[in-house]
This record gives structure tokens, sequence and C-alpha cells, in this order.
């Protein structure tokens, strides 16, 4: 079997903002590979210096705190977590998904909570729902990580590629990207509940991407946004 290959029955989200790109049948992000470069290797572009400006447009923009944001203070997710996958071999999967759902659904009832994190482990694919400001959110979070590992196969580089801009731009036009699904969402959303849930989750996803290591961000931002 074919590694890394999606099958043609799955499209990206953002291959509705740019149809011109054909991902059935093709290695993901192959696109960008030989026509842009991580930013380290581009002259007068550091990814410090990317990210961050992207990062704080990002939270100022779309009005998203996370400070003193917590979540499962008590491990309850968790212990019920582990406890139903235990014997499980899921390497860096359990930690990712348990965090996860306390992070992003804390306003869910504690069941929905521990099946999401489940559904995390089993599927992998929480973070592919087909809603851009999910899926573009995601990008620009973890663009730092991916750029210190001199990884260009990405949105953010193939959106360069097909824009026909620079990686150091691509992260920019995303927040505004972003931005716009998240006040488009926020108009759309009539009661004051559905308001509140939205916040809720835009806080916990952005928060999950902060204040989990391996993305890198606090080193980056310190306590700017924490």
């Amino acid at each position: 079997m074919q590694a890394n290959v999606m099958p043609t029955s799955w499209v990206p989200s953002y291959s509705r903002l740019y149809p011109e790109l054909t991902f059935a049948g093709l290695r993901y992000s192959s696109l960008s590979e030989d026509k842009t470069s991580p930013l380290h290797v581009v002259i007068g572009h550091t990814p410090a210096k990317v990210v961050r400006d992207a990062l704080s447009a990002f939270m100022q923009r779309s009005n998203i705190s996370i400070r003193g944001f917590t979540c499962d203070p008590d491990d309850a997710i968790a212990y019920r977590v582990r406890d139903i996958v235990q014997g499980w071999d899921l390497g860096p999967y359990l930690k990712t998904g348990i965090e996860l759902a306390a992070a992003g659904y804390g306003h869910t009832p504690v069941d929905v909570q521990v099946h999401i994190a489940l559904y995390t482990l089993v599927g992998l694919c929480v973070d592919d729902f087909i809603i851009d400001m999910h899926a573009l959110q995601d990008d620009i979070l973890s663009f730092y990580k991916e750029e210190l590992a001199g990884e260009a196969k990405n949105f953010i580089h193939d959106r360069a590629v097909t824009t026909d801009t620079s990686a150091s731009a691509a992260p920019t036009d995303t927040v505004d990207a972003i931005v716009g699904a998240v006040h488009a969402a926020r108009s759309i959303l009539k009661g004051q509940k559905d308001k509140e849930t939205l916040q809720r989750w835009l806080v916990g996803f952005a928060a999950f991407h902060f204040q989990t290591a391996r993305y890198r961000l606090k080193e980056l931002t310190g306590s700017e946004f924490i």
C-alpha cells in the first residue's frame, strides 16, 4: 500500500479555495515540494518573525484570548480515556486526542469529550473536518513547527505556489481567510448560547496548540498570549 496517498473520495476543504488543485491520487502537498523553500533558508525571512506576526494578527483580529485557560483540571477525561484504551498501541496520539478533546470541546458534557478523544485516537481525523475555519486555523497554528523541521509540503507552501506569492506572505493571506471565516460564522449564529459555544471552541482549539509542546508556540511567543 502506498504511503501518504489520500483516497480519491476525500478532498480537503482548502481545495474548495483553490479548485485548480487536483488532490485525488496525489501525495499530500507534493505541489509545493520543488517550488518553495522553508523560511529558514529564505534570506530575510525567519520562521520566528513570520509566524509571530501571523499569530499576533490571528489572535487579535479574531478576538481570541487564552490567558488563564485550563482544561480537564482534574484529569477526568484523561482517566476515563486511558481506562478504555488500556493495551492499545497509540504512540503519541493518546495524549493528543485527550488534550484536543478537553481543550476544544470542554463546553460539552464529559461523555462527549471522551467520545471525541476516542474518535481522534481511532480515526486520527478530527483535524480534517471539512470546515474552512478549522482546517485553516490548524494550518497557521502548525506552521512554525513544520518550518523548524524544514518541511515545505504543507498548505502554506501550497498556497504560496497557487497564488504566485511567497511562503513568507502566505501566512498573512491565510490569517485573512481564517478571520473572514470566523466573522462569517459569528454573523450566522443568532443565539447567544450558540455564539458562546463557538467562542469557547475557538479559544480551546487555539489554547490546545499553544499549550501542546510539539507545536513549540509557547517557546516562540512566551507569555504574549498565554
